[in-house]
């Protein structure tokens, strides 16, 4: 289907519409779309002119705030489209990769509006002119980059809603295919092959409008964001500037198994060294599949990592929406202070998701910042939590869900009943899923999922070092 969107002329949206039978037209109010004048002859500060007076909110609140825009499937048409009639609520919107207009504002909206439609149509733009895979500059010399696209992308993208959750990566699939064709790197599982230690610490956006459903959690592995419901901030990649970063159990960069779709020859390049210390992997060429419009699929979602377990108190603020672990014999100090490592969960800690007395992280990379005399480092990492808590857990969400069922008719049919039978059956298959985590760690491979991500600035030497003071523990996240 992409492709249907991306080598289309035009596509024409019924934005106001609920459904496919609401149609385009509607009755309209010339006043939603002349805007209003204002002149003030006597005026030293708007002198002579005539001015238009516009919503502030004008592309937003008439836009992008309209239903089908806050639907997952609808973010990649939109992207992909080279031009694009809305037909909103009030007026018709224009859109392509030159312009965004609008019947109030017909040449284009005024540049104090246009910082969000900019920014798509900029991106718009530059993967409508990528004709082959790889082929000419991404971006210029003072454009944003296209790390910078993905994470505004995956933000918009994971904060749109989706009616089934087990679309949750495939919505996204068109955007990320064109980026991995870009970069010439790997994907699997909402991830990049390079950098994966960065990766690993993306964060939810706002911890109250997110939670970990259980269809989610079986479907994905923990740490990837396909794992939650809600918005998602992507971690920047840094190739250099880090003193220390996990590895895997072999001592080398850590990373995911390859997909089961591989790059083409063409976009891979000549071979390259397949390690330069910093987690950069550069692929060998491969070749051509008949499979490469499809998502890739890992061949194993679990990651081999060797780091320090490290222990700490998770507290949260009063308004439960910013949290910080204090690290055994450190000094206590309130969340935002230099010594504090911030913590970033997956969805709002309860009695069932993990020990907030002892909570379990690992930091994945850091870097060394050196004034003067001073030393300070900055760091990422994850909290961790064992296929055990996380069984505890789920557990308990099933007396609940059968309950819920057992008020619909048993020979009755409906939406919500069918809905509610797939939330039980995805318990049960990460139930299924959890206990064999659990039985592999009995059996001395420790396994842990991801509940959040870890995130410090300028802490002294003494707390670093407290941090590495545990014994280095092999693991597998999963």
């Amino acid at each position: 289907m992409h492709k249907v969107y991306r080598f289309s002329y035009c596509n024409i949206v019924a934005v106001h519409s609920v459904d496919s039978k609401g149609g385009l037209f509607r009755e309209r109010n010339k006043r939603h779309i002349i805007p209003a004048q204002f002149s003030d002859r006597g005026s030293p500060l708007f002198g002579e002119k005539l001015w238009r007076i516009f919503p502030e909110s004008l592309w937003n609140n008439e836009l992008l705030h309209a239903n089908i825009y806050k639907r997952g499937w609808v973010f990649q048409e939109r992207m992909l489209s080279p031009r694009i009639l809305h037909f909103a609520e009030n007026q018709i919107f224009w859109d392509c990769g030159t312009v965004s207009a609008c019947e109030t504002a017909p040449f284009a909206l005024p540049q104090p509006l246009d910082n969000i439609a900019a920014t798509d149509r900029h991106w718009r733009g530059r993967l409508q002119a990528l004709a082959t895979p790889g082929a000419g500059p991404v971006s210029g010399a003072n454009d944003d980059s296209i790390e910078e696209f993905w994470r505004a992308a995956l933000l918009n993208y994971s904060s749109c809603n989706l009616t089934k959750q087990k679309d949750k990566t495939i919505a996204i699939w068109s955007i990320a295919k064109l980026v991995r064709d870009i970069i010439r790197e790997e994907y699997g599982c909402g991830m990049w092959e390079h950098g994966l230690q960065e990766q690993l610490a993306w964060r939810v956006a706002d911890v109250r409008r997110c939670e970990r459903v259980a269809e989610l959690q079986w479907r994905n592995p923990s740490w990837s964001w396909g794992s939650v419901k809600g918005p998602v901030l992507a971690r920047d990649r840094l190739a250099l500037g880090r003193c220390y970063f996990v590895r895997n159990h072999d001592g080398q960069p850590i990373t995911f198994s390859s997909p089961t779709v591989s790059l083409p020859a063409q976009a891979s390049g000549p071979s390259h060294k397949t390690d330069d210390g910093l987690g950069i992997n550069l692929l060998e060429s491969t070749s051509v599949t008949s499979e490469r419009d499809k998502e890739p699929i890992l061949k194993d979602t679990s990651i081999s990592i060797q780091g320090q377990i490290c222990y700490g108190t998770l507290q949260g603020d009063d308004l439960g929406s910013a949290f910080s672990i204090i690290v055994a014999k450190t000094t206590p100090i309130a969340v935002g202070g230099s010594r504090s490592l911030h913590a970033f969960p997956d969805e709002m800690p309860g009695p069932d998701s993990f020990n907030p007395h002892a909570c379990r992280f690992v930091v994945t990379a850091v870097s060394e910042q050196k004034f003067k005399s001073r030393v300070t480092y900055s760091g990422i990492g994850m909290l961790l939590a064992t296929p055990k808590e996380f069984r505890n857990c789920y557990n308990k969400q099933l007396p609940e869900l059968r309950e819920r069922l057992a008020k619909f008719p048993i020979d009755g049919n409906s939406w919500d009943k069918n809905s509610l039978i797939e939330d039980i059956d995805a318990v049960h298959k990460l139930l299924a899923q959890l206990t064999e985590q659990e039985e592999r760690s009995m059996a001395g491979q420790p396994h842990y999922r991801r509940v959040g991500a870890v995130e410090f600035r300028d802490i002294d030497e003494e707390t670093w070092m407290e941090l590495r003071k545990g014994p280095m523990e092999k693991f597998w996240l999963v």
